[in-house]
């Protein structure tokens, strides 16, 4: 959120205040639950069945949302590095 990219595409987003997961895609910023949902969409397979959750309204979904991103670390633990990107993905990510 702090590279060139972002400030290009996003110039009224503060990168600072950003506290979720946030998804640019075909012109649009998606935050927190649907974020989540369109990143699994464009993964494809069995993960587009995430779309299904588009029907629950998004002030539910995001209440659900902040709960498991408060204590995911609680929950699932946390790494000492993170997985770097094969060449692929590096495509995907901004720079």
């Amino acid at each position: 959120m702090q590279g060139e990219t972002a400030k290009e595409k996003l110039p009224n987003v503060d990168a600072n205040d950003i506290k979720s997961v946030v998804f640019f895609s075909d012109g649009k910023l998606h935050t927190k639950s649907d974020a989540v949902i369109e990143i699994m969409k464009s993964v494809g397979g069995i993960w587009g069945l995430a779309m299904v959750f588009k029907v629950i309204p998004k002030k539910i979904r995001d209440y659900f949302y902040d709960i498991i991103a408060a204590n995911r670390i609680k929950w699932f633990g946390q790494k000492e590095t993170c997985r770097m990107p094969t060449e692929k993905e590096r495509g995907r990510l901004l720079g």
